[in-house]
């Protein structure tokens, strides 16, 4: 899932929701230091908690029990582009990680391989 999540927030800032994650590509495609960073800022905190039986292989992502006060926080921001947050949550989310990297790249090697 940490592969997935990484793919999903380059395909947001692909699309224009604003963020200041820079990507570059990497083994499993476009990655971004700063956003593995702030995963674990994220399950520090228990705004996402890793439902994972084999945390150390991969993550299984939710809601944790401090999302409701962050979703409140930033609640007009988030709205300014639900639709394209759900548009591509609705496109991509169900995919698998492997199939995200694929696309990821080749995105990313279309959109800055010179």
């Amino acid at each position: 899932m940490r592969t997935a999540i990484q793919k999903l927030i380059y395909f947001l800032n692909v699309v224009g929701v604003p963020m200041q994650f820079r990507f570059r590509i990497h083994h499993y495609g476009p990655f971004c230091d700063e956003l593995s960073g702030v995963l674990d800022w994220l399950q520090a905190d228990e705004i996402v908690t890793d439902n994972s039986s084999e945390p150390s292989r991969y993550s299984n992502f939710s809601p944790g029990q401090n999302w409701p006060e962050v979703k409140e926080k930033y609640q007009n921001d988030l709205g300014q582009h639900r639709e394209t947050i759900n548009s591509v949550a609705s496109v991509l989310g169900s995919m698998e990680p492997r199939t995200l990297e694929l696309i990821a790249t080749l995105d990313f090697c279309f959109r800055w391989v010179q």
